[in-house]
C-alpha cells in the first residue's frame, strides 16, 4: 500500500489477481530483473537521482583533499604538469558528479567503476588513434567502509585499485567511446590529477609506478602508472579530435540504462561470475559498493559465509555470494525455524527473496521482522501464498498481520520492499498505512486463488479511496464486462495508475466500452495488457477512438482479441496520430495482409514504435511484402515478430531487400513460417550488408544444406548477430560437418538453437571440433537430435577445453550409460558449465552414480536435468549424497 513519495524516491502499490494458487516464484528469482508484473512501474519508477555533495560530505572532503592539497606534496610537485585554476576547478566538478552519481544502485548486477587503458603499453602509437588498441578494467571501490579494527590483515591496501580480473577486450571500439568516451575522459583527468597531486590519492585509484599490462594476472593487483593514464587521455581527445567531435559535451555521470548497456561491448564476458570478478557489498551508511575477493574476505569470514551456504541450501534455496542474494521457498514451519536461524548468524545478505509456500501465520511474520532488524537486508521480496484463518478468527489474524508488515516496513535498514499477498488481504488498501520515509520502493501485490463478487466489490470500494495506486494486475480473474465496469468506474478519479492488467478476463464490447470512457480522461495510464479477451473489431474500434488523442499510453496488449482488419485499421490511424506508443501486440489476431498493408501506411510515418509483435494473424507473403516497405523507411522500430504467418521465400526475399537499408532492426522473428533454401540465403545477403541485426528468429521452417550454410557464411561476416535460431528445421549432419570450417572462426556467436534437427554424432562431432577450436558460445541447444554415446562423448572432450559455454541442452537424445558416464567425467574439470539438461534420455544407476561423483568435485553446475530417465531409487539416492 501506498503513501506519499520520499526525497528523491518513488514507491508504488501493486494489486494482482490471478486464479493461480501459487505466486509465480519465477518472477521473483532474480531481484535484479522485476517481475514481469512488476516490470513497467520498475522502470518508470527506479529513475537514479543524483545524490548532492552536502548528502555526501565524504566524497566532497576527499575531493577537496586532492585538489586543496599542494603543501603536502610540494617535494613532487616539480616533476609534475602544472594545472590551471580554471582546469581545476572544472576537473573538480567532473569528479564530483562521476562519485556522486548515485550510490543505490541495487537493482543493477554491474559494477559502476570502469576505465580504460592501452592494452599493450609497449605497441602504443601516439601518431594513430586507429589502429591502438584499449581494454576496460573494473575497479574495486575500497576504503574506509572495507577497514576492519582488529584481527585484520594490515598488509592489505585500502586505496581503489583495478579489479583482480585480466580485463576486457572491447567488441564495436567506436560506438562504445562515442558512448562513454565523455565519462572515461573526465574519470582519467580526476585520475590523473590524483597522481599529478598526491602520488596515490584521487579518491578512485592509487597510481604507481609498475609493470605492463602485458603481465597482467587474475591474482595480482595492477597498479596503473601515470604514463598510461597519459596515454589514454591522449588518445581520447586525439579521436574526439578526427571524429570532430567535442567529448567534453557528454554527461558527467551515468544512469542505471548506460550501466545495463555496457554489457553489450565486452567480449568474452565472464558468464558464471559478475563482471570484473566483483562483489557487491552495502556500507553501514546504505551505499551500494563493488569490491574484490581480498576486501571481501576481510568484511566476511569465509566459515560463515559457508555455514550459511549450506543452510541456505538444505532449504533448497540459492545465495550469490557476489551480489549479497538469497532466494528460497519455505515449505514448513520447521524449515522456517532452521532458516532463520542460520540467516541470524549471516553477515552478508543484502537482498532477500522469500516464500512462504504453506499456511504460515503471524508468528512466523513476527519471526520474519526479528531476524530482519538484525540483518543489513536493504531489498525484501515476501510472498505469502496462503495464510492461515478461520471463519471467527479471520478478521482478528488479518488485522494482527497487517500490523506486522507494518512494522516491517518500518525496518530502517530496508529500501525496496515488494511483497505478494493472499486474498485475506485485500482489505490492507483500506487502511493506508504510512510508509516510511527511508524506503525507496514499496509494492504490493495480491494474488487470490479466486476472485468472488464480494471480493470484487470490496476491491472497488477500497480503490475508491486509495489516490496512490501505481499498478493493477488483475490477470486471469474472469471478472467479465460487469467487473471491468466496476473497476474502471472505481478507477476515474484515479490520476496515478500508470499500469493495468486485465488478461484473460472474458472482456467483450461493453467492457472495452468503459475502458474506453477511462482513457478518455486518465492522463497516467502507460501500460495497458488486454490480451486474451474477446475484444473484437468493434472493441478495437472503440479503443482506438479514445487512444488517438491519449498522449500518455507507451504499451498496447491485444494479443488473443479476434481483432481482424477492421480493427488493425483503426488501430492503424491510433500508431499514425499518437506520439506516445512505443509497444503494440497483436500476436493471434487475424489481421491478414488488409491489416499488414495499413499498419505498413502508419509505420511509414510513425516516430515512435520501436516494438510490433504480428505473430499468427495469417499476413502471409503479401503481408511481408507490405511491411518491408514500411521497414525501407522506418528509422524506430527495434523488433518485428512475424511468426506463425504462412510466410514463403517471396516475403523472405522481401524482408531481406528492406534490411539491406534499415539501419534500427535489432530483432527479426520469423519462426513458424514456409522459408526454405531460397529464403534463407535472400536472408544471408542482407547479413552481409546489415550491421544492427543481433537475433534471427527462423525455428520451425524449411530450411535445409544450401540455406544454413549460406547464413553461417554471412554470419561470418557481421559480428553484431550473435543469435540464432534454426530450431525444427532441415539441419542434417552434413550441414553441420560443412559449416564446422565456418563455425571455429566465428568468436562473437553467443547462443545457437538447433533442436529438433538430425545432426546425430557426426554433427555432434562438428561442434565439438568447433567449440574446442574458437567457438565461444555461450548457450548451445541440441535437444531431439539423435544424439547418441558417441556424440556424447565428443561433447565432452570439448566440455574439457571449452571455457565459454555455460548453457548445454541435450534432452530428448537417446544417451545411455556410457555417454553419461563421459560427460560427468568433463564435468570434473570444466569449470563454467552452469546448467546441462539430459532429461528424456536413457539413462540408468551407473549413469547417475557417475554424475553424482562429478558434483561433488564440480563447483559451478547449478542446474542438472534428468527427468524422463531411469535412475530409480539408488540413482536418486546417490545424486541426493
Amino acid at each position: 500500500v501506498i503513501t506519499e513519495e520520499s526525497q528523491f524516491n518513488k514507491s508504488s502499490a501493486v494489486i494482482h489477481c490471478s486464479t493461480s494458487g501459487q505466486a509465480n516464484d519465477q518472477n521473483l528469482q532474480d531481484p535484479n530483473l522485476p517481475s514481469s508484473s512488476l516490470v513497467p512501474y520498475v522502470d518508470h519508477n527506479i529513475e537514479q537521482a543524483d545524490i548532492t555533495i552536502s548528502e555526501n560530505k565524504d566524497i566532497n572532503q576527499q575531493i577537496q583533499g586532492v585538489l586543496l592539497k599542494p603543501k603536502d606534496t610540494h617535494k613532487e610537485s616539480h616533476n609534475r604538469p602544472s594545472i590551471t585554476h580554471e582546469h581545476g576547478t572544472s576537473i573538480y566538478e567532473q569528479g564530483r558528479a562521476i562519485l556522486t552519481q548515485t550510490y543505490e544502485l541495487s537493482e543493477y548486477a554491474i559494477p559502476r567503476r570502469f576505465i580504460v587503458l592501452p592494452k599493450i603499453p609497449s605497441k602504443w602509437d601516439p601518431s594513430s588513434y586507429i589502429n591502438n588498441e584499449l581494454r576496460l578494467y573494473f575497479l574495486c571501490e575500497c576504503g574506509e567502509h572495507t577497514k576492519v579494527s582488529s584481527g585484520a590483515n594490515t598488509k592489505i591496501s585500502h586505496d581503489i585499485h583495478l579489479a583482480k580480473h585480466e580485463g576486457y577486450d572491447l567488441k564495436r571500439p567506436k560506438e562504445f567511446l562515442q558512448k562513454y568516451g565523455s565519462y572515461m575522459l573526465k574519470f582519467l583527468e580526476t585520475t590523473k590529477i590524483g597522481v599529478l597531486t598526491t602520488g596515490t590519492a584521487f579518491p578512485a585509484l592509487a597510481a604507481v609506478n609498475g609493470p605492463g599490462f602485458i603481465d597482467i594476472c587474475k591474482d595480482s593487483v595492477k597498479a596503473v602508472t601515470q604514463s598510461e593514464i597519459d596515454d589514454s587521455i591522449k588518445y581520447l581527445q586525439g579521436l574526439a579530435s578526427s571524429d570532430s567531435t567535442d567529448l567534453s559535451a557528454g554527461p558527467n555521470a551515468l544512469r542505471g540504462a548506460d550501466f545495463r548497456q555496457l554489457e553489450e561491448f565486452i567480449k568474452d564476458k565472464d558468464k558464471h561470475r559478475v563482471l570484473g570478478n566483483l562483489y557487491r557489498i552495502v556500507t553501514q551508511e546504505g551505499h551500494v559498493k563493488w569490491v574484490c575477493i581480498d576486501h571481501y574476505d576481510l568484511l566476511y569470514k569465509k566459515k560463515e559465509q559457508q555455514a550459511f551456504t549450506e543452510a541456505v541450501e538444505v532449504n533448497g534455496g540459492t545465495y550469490d555470494q557476489h551480489l549479497g542474494q538469497v532466494v528460497v521457498r519455505l515449505g514448513s514451519k520447521p524449515e522456517a525455524v532452521e532458516f532463520f536461524s542460520a540467516f541470524a548468524k549471516a553477515r552478508r545478505v543484502d537482498v532477500l527473496n522469500i516464500t512462504f509456500a504453506w499456511e504460515c501465520s503471524k508468528s512466523e511474520l513476527e519471526e520474519l521482522r526479528k531476524t530482519l532488524a538484525k540483518s543489513r537486508v536493504s531489498i525484501l521480496r515476501l510472498v505469502l501464498q496462503q495464510f492461515r484463518t478461520s471463519p471467527v478468527t479471520e478478521l482478528l489474524w488479518t488485522s494482527a498481520s497487517c500490523n506486522e508488515l507494518s512494522h516491517i516496513m518500518e525496518l530502517r535498514n530496508l529500501k525496496e520492499i515488494r511483497i505478494v499477498l493472499p486474498k485475506e488481504f485485500i482489505g490492507l488498501l483500506k487502511l493506508q498505512p504510512k510508509r516510511p520515509s527511508h524506503l525507496h520502493i514499496l509494492s504490493i501485490e495480491m494474488v487470490p486463488k479466486s476472485i468472488e463478487e464480494k471480493d470484487l466489490k470490496e476491491l472497488a470500494d477500497a480503490l475508491k479511496i486509495n489516490a496512490t495506486l501505481t499498478t493493477l494486475n488483475f490477470t486471469h480473474s474472469s471478472i467479465g464486462d460487469n467487473g471491468a465496469q466496476m473497476l474502471l468506474e472505481a478507477l476515474k478519479a484515479n490520476s496515478t495508475l500508470t499500469t493495468l492488467n486485465l488478461r484473460s478476463n472474458s472482456i467483450g464490447l461493453i467492457g472495452a466500452q468503459a475502458l474506453s470512457k477511462l482513457l478518455k480522461i486518465n492522463s497516467s495510464l502507460t501500460t495497458l495488457h488486454l490480451d486474451s479477451n474477446s475484444i473484437g473489431d468493434d472493441g478495437a474500434q472503440v479503443l482506438s477512438t479514445a487512444l488517438e488523442a491519449n498522449s500518455a499510453l507507451t504499451t498496447l496488449d491485444l494479443e488473443n482479441n479476434s481483432i481482424e482488419s477492421i480493427g488493425a485499421r483503426a488501430l492503424a490511424v491510433v500508431i499514425k496520430l499518437n506520439s506516445t506508443l512505443t509497444t503494440l501486440d497483436l500476436t493471434g489476431n487475424s489481421i491478414r495482409d488488409d491489416g499488414a498493408r495499413a499498419l505498413s501506411r502508419a509505420l511509414r510515418n510513425n516516430s515512435t514504435l520501436t516494438s510490433l509483435d504480428l505473430k499468427g494473424n495469417s499476413i502471409g507473403d503479401i503481408g511481408a511484402q507490405v511491411l518491408s516497405a514500411a521497414l525501407e523507411v522506418n528509422s524506430t522500430l527495434t523488433s518485428l515478430s512475424l511468426s506463425d504467418n504462412s510466410i514463403g521465400n517471396i516475403g523472405a526475399q522481401a524482408l531481406s531487400a528492406a534490411l539491406k537499408k534499415n539501419s534500427t532492426l535489432t530483432t527479426l522473428d520469423l519462426g513458424a513460417n514456409l522459408i526454405a533454401n531460397d529464403g534463407a540465403q535472400a536472408l544471408s545477403k542482407a547479413l552481409k550488408f546489415n550491421s544492427t541485426l543481433t537475433t534471427l528468429n527462423l525455428w520451425g521452417n524449411l530450411i535445409g544444406f544450401e540455406g544454413a550454410f549460406a547464413l553461417f557464411l554471412a554470419r561470418g561476416a557481421n559480428p553484431t548477430l550473435i543469435t540464432v535460431n534454426l530450431e525444427n528445421n532441415l539441419v542434417k549432419d552434413s550441414t553441420v560437418l560443412a559449416l564446422s570450417a565456418a563455425l571455429k572462426i566465428d568468436s562473437t556467436l553467443a547462443t545457437l538453437d538447433l533442436r529438433g534437427n538430425l545432426i546425430g554424432d557426426n554433427g555432434a562431432l562438428a561442434l565439438s571440433e568447433a567449440l574446442r577450436h574458437g567457438l565461444n558460445l555461450v548457450a548451445l541447444d541440441l535437444r531431439r537430435n539423435a544424439i547418441r554415446n558417441n556424440g556424447a562423448q565428443v561433447l565432452s572432450e570439448a566440455l574439457r577445453m571449452n571455457s565459454t559455454l555455460t548453457t548445454l541442452n541435450l534432452g530428448g537424445n537417446s544417451i545411455e550409460e556410457l555417454g553419461a558416464q563421459t560427460l560427468s567425467a568433463a564435468l570434473r574439470i570444466n569449470s563454467t558449465i552452469t546448467s546441462l539438461n539430459l532429461g528424456d534420455n536413457s539413462i540408468r544407476v551407473k549413469g547417475s552414480q557417475a554424475l553424482s561423483k562429478a558434483l561433488r568435485i564440480n563447483s559451478t553446475l547449478t542446474i542438472l536435468g534428468l527427468s524422463n530417465n531411469s535412475i530409480g531409487d539408488i540413482g536418486a539416492q546417490a545424486l541426493s549424497e
